[in-house]
């Protein structure tokens, strides 16, 4: 079964229905580098033209980092928020995650006391490629939820290649 770049990008035209949402998110763990992260990029409830993006990657030690935004830049290969690209470079087969900006370290346990306060940034720059291969099949699935609440569309996938990754805290 191929995939479309209809089935990648997001939709063209948004449904009439204010309760329909439509998200992409992208997670990974390297194993051996203890090093993982978790990014999301979904429409916003108040104006589903505007995109919510949130990075959080996890730091061997137990911390992590984290960065969420809103915001809109136009794109014909995927959704592109703030400071937060996802480029569809092949549909069904390859994909390139772009983050640059700030990013707050925290830990576990400030993160379940409650809010995350503001605090110190730092610069985290991403670089990361999702490829389907062998290794990784089922790379990519589309989930539509239905039933009583059908609200939207929902994309996952599988890690491939790490890429690159930099972070300098604020001096």
């Amino acid at each position: 079964m191929s995939t479309s770049w209809d089935d990648e990008l997001p939709v063209a035209t948004l449904p009439e229905d204010r309760t329909w949402r439509e998200n992409f998110c992208f997670d990974g763990y390297d194993k051996d580098r203890d090093i993982g992260f978790w990014i999301h990029c979904g429409r916003w409830s108040l104006d589903p033209g505007i995109w919510r993006e949130q990075v959080l990657v996890y730091l061997p030690g137990g911390d992590y980092l984290a960065h969420r935004a809103w915001g809109y830049r136009a794109s014909d290969r995927g959704p592109s928020a703030a400071l937060l690209d996802l480029v569809c470079l092949e549909p069904g087969r390859q994909w390139t995650l772009r983050y640059r900006g700030p990013a707050r370290r925290t830990n576990s346990a400030e993160l379940q006391a409650g809010v995350l306060r503001d605090g110190p940034q730092g610069l985290l720059d991403l670089d990361m490629n999702f490829i389907r291969s062998r290794l990784t099949e089922p790379y990519f699935g589309n989930a539509l939820f239905s039933g009583p609440a059908q609200f939207g569309l929902a994309r996952f996938s599988g890690l491939s290649s790490f890429g690159n990754a930099f972070f300098a805290d604020e001096a």
